[in-house]
């Protein structure tokens, strides 16, 4: 069955399909039959999906840049800002603005990948994060935070940098890499890798737990690796 913009029903004049073809045609008049379609199917209530505002951010058809940022403004800010806790000296509007052109910025210059699920979504939380990380003055506090470091692994992580941690997580043993790989960089459910790895699904949990808590106190111990992390979370110039 046809896949098409709004739950897989009709739209007014063109398939899902066909905009996605349009929208990467070296030809500007059929970037700007699928830019005004969207613009139809946004003014119906229509959900637009990341793969089709990536490719109206990529497109040089004129206005479709406002029309994607205004649509994530209005779809996507308060599910980003809902999740973080942003201080008071930084205004919600400023955050979310510059995340948004990191997006922009990101995009231009990158292959981004929507085959994640809220992939945008992720990507601006990432840039807001960093954002207040960096203003908020907690130093080497934020190193507690591992799930904030997988965070920055999906996007601002070179493939040097990812190989340097798998091999640091090899430091902590054969059990610890392989599950920690498997959570962080596969991101994969605890059911799954319970099918995929020797492991039920509780005791999955517990090692994983275990896991971090052992990578904390390392990180802890080992300046000179708390100092490569904290640059890394902080001065990574790719978002």
């Amino acid at each position: 069955m046809t896949a098409y913009i709004n739950d897989n029903q009709l739209t007014r004049r063109m398939t899902y399909e066909n905009m996605l073809r349009f929208l990467q045609s070296e030809r500007p008049d059929d970037a700007e039959k699928a830019l005004q379609q969207i613009k139809i199917s946004i003014n119906a209530g229509d959900k637009i999906t990341d793969e089709l505002l990536i490719l109206m951010l990529k497109s040089k058809t004129e206005h479709a840049d406002n029309l994607v940022l205004k649509y994530i403004i209005d779809k996507k800010q308060n599910n980003v800002v809902s999740k973080l806790r942003v201080p008071t000296h930084i205004k919600e509007n400023d955050l979310f603005n510059h995340a948004l052109y990191e997006l922009w910025k990101y995009n231009k210059n990158h292959d981004f990948d929507t085959s994640k699920k809220d992939a945008i979504e992720r990507f601006l939380y990432i840039v807001c994060k960093r954002y207040i990380i960096r203003n908020s003055g907690k130093g080497d506090n934020e190193l507690e935070d591992f799930q904030g470091l997988t965070d920055y692994v999906l996007f601002s992580m070179t493939q040097k940098e990812r190989s340097l941690l798998l091999e640091i997580f090899d430091q902590l043993g054969t059990g610890c890499k392989e599950i920690l790989k498997l959570r962080y960089f596969e991101e994969l459910k605890y059911k799954e890798i319970s099918e995929k790895a020797d492991y039920t699904e509780k005791s999955a949990r517990v090692k994983a737990s275990n896991c971090i808590t052992k990578l904390k106190n390392w990180i802890k111990d080992t300046p000179q690796l708390g100092v490569y992390i904290k640059n890394l979370l902080t001065t990574n110039n790719e978002i």
